[in-house]
C-alpha cells in the first residue's frame, strides 16, 4: 500500500517542479528574480513580469524581444562571447536609436529572459512569437540581419548550431500571414546575396 501513497506525493513533486519552470525568473510579486545588472535593466527598462506566466511572455516592448532573439540566436554551446555580446549592443543601439547604457542594459536583460528558455532554438522561436504578437513582421528582417552580425563577430562564419536557429526565425516570419509569405513577393528575410541557410552553411 506504501507505493499507492507514493504516486500523489510525485504527482504533486512533478507539479511543484513545471510550476517553477514555468515562472523560472520571476518573484511573486512579477520582479525579476536575476543578477542585480538584471534586476536594474527591468527597473529602467520598465519590464515586469508576472507570477504565473513566462518570463518572455511578460514582455511588452518590441525592442526586448528582438534583442533577445539576436542574443538566442548568436548563443553557441550554451554561451554567448563577449564579441558578440558588443556587437549585439552597437547593433540594438543603432537599430534603436538607443544610448551605449540603454543599449547594454537591453542586452542585459534579454539575454537574460533568452536564458529562461532552453535549448537556445526553443528560446529563439518562443521570442519570435512574442515578437510578432507585437509588432507583427516589420522588425523580422532588421533582428535577423543583428542576429547574422552577433553571431559572426568572432570568425566571420555562420556556423551549424547558428544556421539552425536563424532558420527557425526565418521560417516562423515567413509562414503564411506574413509579408514574406505572401503569393508572388519574394522572401524580404533571405537577402538574395544570401544562399538559404542550411545545417551545412558557413
Amino acid at each position: 500500500m506504501t507505493w499507492l501513497l507514493a504516486i500523489p506525493i510525485a504527482l504533486i513533486g512533478a507539479f511543484i517542479w513545471l510550476y517553477r519552470i514555468h515562472t523560472a525568473g520571476l518573484e511573486d510579486d512579477g520582479s525579476v528574480n536575476g543578477p542585480d545588472d538584471v534586476r536594474i535593466a527591468a527597473v529602467r527598462l520598465g519590464y515586469m513580469g508576472s507570477s504565473g506566466i513566462h518570463p518572455i511572455e511578460c514582455i511588452e516592448d518590441e525592442r526586448i524581444a528582438a534583442a533577445g532573439i539576436v542574443l538566442a540566436v548568436a548563443e553557441r554551446d550554451g554561451a554567448v562571447s563577449k564579441q558578440e555580446i558588443m556587437v549585439a549592443t552597437s547593433a540594438l543601439a543603432g537599430a534603436f536609436e538607443l544610448e551605449d547604457e540603454e543599449a547594454e542594459m537591453l542586452a542585459t536583460l534579454a539575454h537574460w529572459i533568452a536564458a529562461q528558455c532552453t535549448p537556445a532554438s526553443a528560446s529563439a522561436l518562443r521570442l519570435s512569437q512574442r515578437l510578432r504578437s507585437l509588432s507583427g513582421t516589420r522588425l523580422a528582417a532588421k533582428v535577423i540581419e543583428m542576429a547574422r552580425e552577433a553571431a559572426t563577430a568572432e570568425t566571420g562564419r555562420i556556423n551549424p548550431e547558428v544556421a539552425e536557429k536563424l532558420e527557425v526565425v526565418i521560417t516562423y516570419f515567413s509562414e503564411p500571414g506574413s509579408k514574406g509569405a505572401r503569393a508572388g513577393h519574394k522572401n524580404p528575410l533571405r537577402p538574395l546575396s544570401t544562399p538559404p541557410l542550411s545545417r551545412t552553411t558557413v
